[in-house]
């Protein structure tokens, strides 16, 4: 073969035209010198199902029971095949020893297993240290491992391919094959049950088949209260000494998303029960494909709870069969899940324990639960626009069961929603809500949130919770959102109400505009015939592009005051302009203490503004005057005009 596979590189080199270059020449003697060594090697690799064996390959030639037609069966109570590949030599010495191990490196080391079904198993390889303990052997003997990880119950063909390497060529390198029919069950593991006490120990899997199955899980929902699960593993007598086990899968399903208002309440079964429906008819279908397992992938990321496992079988380990019936339970044969709530809602945990390896022979078994967390605050609370200081709220009885008087609250009563939030207009920057509770142990919403979205880019935050406390043993303050306009527009707001991070109240939804015209500014002049320029931002008609006030011809100059319209921010100005329409007949400037901007925060005293002119020829010409803001692309300019 080797001989050959040199004549028909040589000829192939020969019939191109006869231009080849001596380098290209070179590179061709030395690719087929490569190819021809490595036929040569594998012509001598030998492997056995033990030292000293060739029963799997001879010669470089795969024997009968590894071929294609008539592979070898791996029984699925195998996980691992062991074979002895072999070459010539027995290195004995350090030198000798180093060109075995460089020639194991290019026969043995190039081996991959192909898979006709990854789904069902597949296999990875092990390469051993060299080993020439046969006693009058002129071999060197390497284990090679093939280690099988079945994925579902089913039989895939396996190719086990040692490679000869070229080093001088691209060409496909020279390979012997052997064929592996692997088989993997889905029998139940008889004997193992897992139990929730030492008196009953069979109450969550019972001899292999879980009780606690996926479609029952409605069956079993834990509380908020309850935050840690022991599970116990017993191998009944009569069984195997022992069985390993995996270490336990978990995947978290929520089960309350998208349910109206954003609300996590347990009375509010009906969605997450058909979420529960889609889940069980899902594994159905991997059941039927032989999958008795997990999805390898989480159907929804973990937004309600952590679950971590701990104890004896918290990372898996080999669980002893009883020695006596009933069995005892101890710590190393129990599994402690832990269940950490991270945020108020309801989701499905489904726990995967599998004898390791799973489907050599046995299949998983998986257990469910429902989950509770966190709790929806549905009383003891008012939320108002206005304030609910103790002297508002009048304390009917005494005591811990004391009424309390809220007609007073006009957004949220007794954690009821009775009202809605006005729209916020562009000026306003904070947003003042009250509140007021009275539940034992309820005490400031001090973890609400607050988000906006919409076309406008808007930050809004939430500044620190005021609380004080009245003689009644009521709790009452102040929320405080503060916005900051980015881009002019307008975003849908949501505030939830929250006092840590699993108690929840309602949301309270509003409109937040930012940028356009500003109505908190008015403008007024000193021509007593046109007192009013704008007011809440809106010019007045004497005023707009077709004024009737003017400054006449014995007047240089006008006076105007910028005020806010009433109680908010203040109001940021930057530098006004100033157009003339005949620049021939006036010249025009502004004075004042407003002629480079400033700040306007008082609804009488204001800021004031001067024009003051030069009429330089005969006529009559327009000043436009633009007040603009320091908010620049949010806020439009406010303009009026006077002619001269």
């Amino acid at each position: 073969l080797a001989s050959r596979s040199v004549g028909v590189a040589a000829l192939s080199l020969r019939s191109h035209g006869g231009a080849a270059t001596s380098g290209a020449a070179d590179a061709a003697v030395a690719a087929d010198a490569d190819a021809a060594a490595a036929f040569e090697s594998l012509a001598t690799l030998q492997v056995g199902s033990f030292e000293g064996e060739a029963d799997a390959v001879r010669g470089g030639l795969a024997q009968a029971g590894w071929l294609l037609d008539a592979p070898a069966e791996v029984p699925a109570a195998e996980s691992l095949t062991r074979l002895w590949a072999s070459v010539p030599g027995s290195g004995a010495t350090s030198k000798h020893r180093l060109e075995l191990l460089s020639i194991a490196s290019s026969l043995v080391g190039a081996l991959d297993v192909l898979s006709s079904d990854p789904t069902v198993a597949a296999a990875s390889t092990r390469i051993g240290a060299p080993s020439n303990d046969i006693f009058g052997s002129p071999r060197t003997f390497f284990p090679v491992d093939i280690t099988y990880t079945c994925r579902r119950a089913g039989s895939v063909r396996l190719a086990a391919r040692f490679h000869g390497r070229l080093r001088h060529t691209s060409t496909s390198a020279p390979k012997v094959e052997l064929w592996i029919n692997k088989h993997c069950s889905a029998r139940v593991r008889d004997g193992l049950s897992v139990g929730t006490s030492a008196d009953a120990l069979a109450d969550v899997v019972r001899d292999g088949v879980s009780v606690w199955s996926t479609d029952t899980a409605v069956r079993r929902v834990l509380p908020a209260s309850v935050s840690n699960l022991q599970l116990f593993f017993t191998l009944g007598a009569g069984q195997s000494a022992s069985q390993h086990m995996d270490t336990p899968r978990v995947v978290i399903t929520r089960l309350d998303r998208n349910l109206k208002g954003g609300s996590h309440d347990a009375s509010q079964p009906r969605f997450w029960k058909r979420r529960l429906h889609a889940v069980v008819e899902m594994e159905s279908q991997l059941r039927r494909s032989g999958d008795w397992g997990l999805a390898h992938s989480a159907r929804d990321s973990n937004e309600v709870l952590t679950v971590r496992g701990g104890g004896g079988l918290g990372r898996g380990g080999l669980l002893q069969a009883a020695s006596t019936w009933p069995p005892s339970v101890s710590a190393a044969s129990a599994l402690n899940m832990s269940l950490e709530c991270i945020n108020p809602g309801v989701a499905l945990v489904e726990i995967e324990l599998a004898p390791y390896p799973a489907y050599q022979p046995y299949r998983p078994v998986v257990v469910s639960f429902i989950k509770h967390c966190g709790t929806v605050v549905s009383g003891g609370f008012d939320i108002a626009t206005r304030s609910l200081a103790p002297s508002a709220a009048a304390a009917l009885g005494s005591g811990a069961g004391a009424m309390v008087q809220t007609a007073d609250a006009d957004l949220i009563r007794d954690g009821g929603l009775v009202g809605h939030l006005p729209g916020v207009g562009a000026e306003t920057s904070a947003l003042t809500l009250h509140w007021r509770s009275w539940h034992d142990g309820l005490g400031a919403p001090s973890s609400s949130t607050i988000h906006c979205a919409g076309p406008a880019n808007v930050s809004a935050s939430l500044l620190a919770t005021a609380a004080g406390e009245a003689e009644t043993s009521m709790m009452y303050g102040q929320q405080v959102i503060h916005f900051e306009c980015h881009s002019a527009g307008a975003v849908r707001c949501t505030l939830r109400l929250a006092w840590d991070a699993l108690r929840r109240g309602p949301e309270l939804q509003f409109r937040k505009r930012c940028g356009g015209v500003r109505h908190d500014v008015d403008i007024a002049s000193d021509l007593k015939a046109h007192p009013v320029v704008l007011l809440q931002g809106q010019v007045d008609p004497s005023w707009s592009a077709t004024p009737s006030a003017e400054l006449a011809a014995g007047l240089d100059r006008a006076s105007f005051t910028v005020l806010r319209h009433s109680a908010g921010d203040r109001i940021r100005l930057a530098m006004p302009s100033i157009t003339i329409s005949d620049t021939h007949v006036l010249r025009a400037h502004i004075e004042g203490p407003l002629a480079s901007g400033g700040v306007v925060d008082s609804a009488t005293g204001g800021g004031e503004l001067q024009v003051v002119t030069e009429c330089i020829g005969a006529g009559t010409s327009h000043i436009q005057v633009a007040v603009s803001f320091a908010e620049a692309g949010l806020f439009k300019p406010l303009s009026f005009a006077l002619p001269k």
